[in-house]
């Protein structure tokens, strides 16, 4: 899989609070050309039942900035409550609908470090 074998600075996991909405997702993502977007199956730790899926988007930071605008519209078409996180080289953003327009300028500035 290649989004195992890209450094952190070019590779953001998200992952959606309702699983339903993960193709829906991993579909809208995938039009940015210049991003290469992968579903991954979650590991289970010691002691879990289930696992949840992930997508890996991989490319240059204006590749990763593209794919992060992409969010506000899939979030404001979809249920108030569904929220994305976000994580890079360890660090955590997660996104709604109502928190978007503070929230890109912290996941834009996360990408370029």
């Amino acid at each position: 899989m290649l989004a195992s074998l890209v450094d952190d600075n070019n590779r953001l996991e998200l992952k959606v609070s309702d699983q339903s909405q993960l193709l829906s997702l991993h579909r809208t993502l995938s039009l940015v050309p210049a991003a290469r977007v992968e579903r991954v199956p979650g590991v289970p730790a010691a002691g879990e039942l289930g696992t949840v899926d992930f997508l890996v988007a991989v490319g240059g930071s204006g590749a990763l900035i593209a794919v992060v605008k992409m969010l506000p519209d899939f979030l404001q078409a979809r249920r108030s409550d569904l929220s994305v996180e976000i994580v890079k080289k360890g660090q955590t953003v997660r996104v709604t609908a109502t928190n978007i327009d503070d929230i890109m300028p912290v996941l834009t500035a996360m990408i370029d470090e």
